[in-house]
């Protein structure tokens, strides 16, 4: 069993200005702050066994052994996952800015949101833009649609899983001269890192929008079409250098 536990201290502020005319455009201005600290930690509390690779032999088992079936097969290697915990910290700050634009029927929001976090050490400007327009100008049928980029912000389980110690391994053999299986003996085996963490780009999706919020019997239908493009994103793969571990 794993246990995860985080705690997040979280501080923002956000500023809103007055509807600003100017000759035929309505400006409203919206800046924002936002700080978050996290402290994450990952244990493991108890020791954890993990046997494979069986084989058929004609062995007698150990009264008290469970991976061993008398007469047929017993299990030749085990992962030994030990005690241990691992800790991060992380702080991440955000600064946003958006500007609501009105004219007549259609409204503008361009924005953009910048964020940095001590982790990853990537500077992230994300653009952001949404507009409606309100066909009939009575809210009845309004027209959506939106571009946006968001960034990923889960890089922090990646540095925990680095943290947590590689598993040993031991193996045992068959003496076909007794039958009987020979104590377990550390292998020379040295299992990978599950999580190697590098400070990469970070991870992000575009998303477009595109849609209608209707008024329908008495409340409201919207129908809408999101289509996402990821970037960057993160995927296990063999190192095909490291001979150690083929």
């Amino acid at each position: 069993d794993l246990e995860r536990t985080q705690q997040s201290f979280d501080l923002s502020t956000d500023w809103q200005s007055v509807p600003i005319r100017m000759k035929k455009l309505e400006h409203t201005i919206n800046l924002g702050f936002q700080f978050e600290g996290v402290n994450a930690e990952l244990n493991r509390n108890t020791t954890a066994i993990a046997y494979l690779t069986p084989k058929a032999a004609a062995v007698t088992c150990n009264p008290d052994d469970t991976t061993c079936v008398d007469g047929e097969q017993y299990l030749s290697k085990r992962n030994i996952y030990n005690v241990n915990n691992s800790s991060v910290r992380m702080n991440q700050y955000s600064l946003y800015a958006e500007d609501s634009i009105r004219f007549q029927q259609l409204v503008l929001r361009p924005g953009a949101r910048y964020s940095y976090d001590d982790l990853m050490e990537n500077h992230n400007f994300a653009p952001r833009m949404a507009a409606s327009y309100d066909l009939n100008s009575n809210q009845n049928t309004i027209f959506i649609g939106g571009l946006n980029r968001y960034y990923d912000r889960s890089m922090i389980t990646y540095k925990l899983r680095e943290a947590m110690a590689p598993f040993s391994q031991q193996k045992r053999t068959f003496d076909a001269l007794t039958g009987t299986l020979s104590p377990w003996a550390d292998s020379i085996y040295t299992s990978p890192l599950d999580s190697q963490f590098t400070r990469l780009k970070t991870p992000y999706v575009d998303e477009q929008t595109l849609g209608v919020d209707q008024s329908l019997l008495g409340g409201r239908m919207l129908v809408e079409y999101i289509q996402r493009q990821y970037t960057d994103q993160l995927a296990k793969q063999i190192d095909p250098f490291d001979t150690t571990n083929p």
